[in-house]
């Protein structure tokens, strides 16, 4: 008989091991799409954040509050993204 019994239970335990394992590969992949869709909404409310403070009296203090938010973050993404912009040079026509 084809395939030897020894043979077929091997195969059979190898792929009860594999089916949890591509079940854990999918649920890897719902969590790495949830924390994407995270980071997108924190990133928009930053932004948000940033153009509020632009145009408020005060925005000195609101950097600062931004600033604060930005070191707590571990992202280091959102910490670029953060960082207040480089001054520019102006040149006079």
């Amino acid at each position: 008989m084809w395939p030897p019994p020894a043979l077929r239970d091997s195969k059979k335990a190898t792929l009860d091991i594999l089916r949890p394992r591509v079940d854990n590969v999918r649920r890897r992949a719902e969590t790495l799409a949830e924390v994407d869709a995270d980071l997108a909404r924190v990133e928009a409310r930053l932004d948000l954040a940033m153009e509020e403070a632009s145009l408020k009296e005060k925005p000195a203090q609101s950097r600062r509050n931004i600033e604060l938010v930005a070191a707590a973050c571990s992202d280091e993404r959102l910490r670029r993204r953060l960082a207040p912009p480089s001054p520019r040079s102006t040149r006079s026509t």
